[in-house]
């Protein structure tokens, strides 16, 4: 996507993957893993109050 100058990113953390949450209570991917294989599928598509019909 980024090739065709579409912008990608990552706006949702898994609590579990927090460093956190990680480091003080030792969650894992393993334990989380339906979340943890979903999160891995998502992407956040570009939105924006002036995102104009040739930008969508």
């Amino acid at each position: 996507m980024n090739k065709q100058g579409i912008g990608t990113n990552v706006h949702f953390i898994l609590l579990h993957l927090h460093p956190y949450y990680r480091d003080n209570y030792g969650y894992l991917p393993k334990v989380f893993s339906v979340s943890s294989s979903v999160f891995e599928g998502i992407i956040s598509l570009p939105i924006y109050p002036k995102m104009t019909e040739g930008h969508i």
